[in-house]
């Protein structure tokens, strides 16, 4: 698995409007790539993407931007990797959707990739974004 640009920039976006959730503030994306040095576009497609799954809500009018729709403490890093990334396996045998492997049948390393896919999944989901903003990992 190779984590995509999209996704370590929805990271830092989330992490900066973490650090801003405690004021109380809305961001604008102009300030948030700003302040990340990330393109506004990109970063507008990206943040569209976590505000559809509800990891992220706008505020509309001249003073909008975006905020967490929930508490930092409700958002795992899970969610919003396989919201930027889609549901990624290492390999397609893991892959419930994509399990076209000729060898599926007797191939001895399904289950070594199984248990592995199933161990960075549980450790993706066992860590929060107010963890990483606390840097308590």
């Amino acid at each position: 698995m190779k984590i995509s640009t999209k996704t370590t920039y929805g990271l830092r976006a989330v992490i900066y409007l973490a650090n801003t959730a405690k004021d109380g503030r809305i961001c604008s994306i102009k300030e948030i790539a700003a302040s990340e040095k990330i393109s506004p576009d990109y970063l507008e497609k990206i943040i569209s993407k976590m505000e559809k799954a509800g990891i992220l809500e706008a505020q509309k009018g001249v003073k909008g931007g975006y905020k967490l729709a929930r508490p930092a403490k409700n958002i795992r890093l899970g969610e919003i990797v396989n919201v930027l990334e889609g549901e990624s396996h290492f390999v397609q045998c893991v892959s419930s959707k994509d399990n076209i492997c000729p060898n599926r049948e007797r191939c001895l390393a399904k289950n070594f990739w199984a248990k592995f896919q199933n161990k960075l999944n549980e450790f993706l989901d066992s860590i929060t974004l107010e963890q990483i903003i606390n840097n308590d990992l």
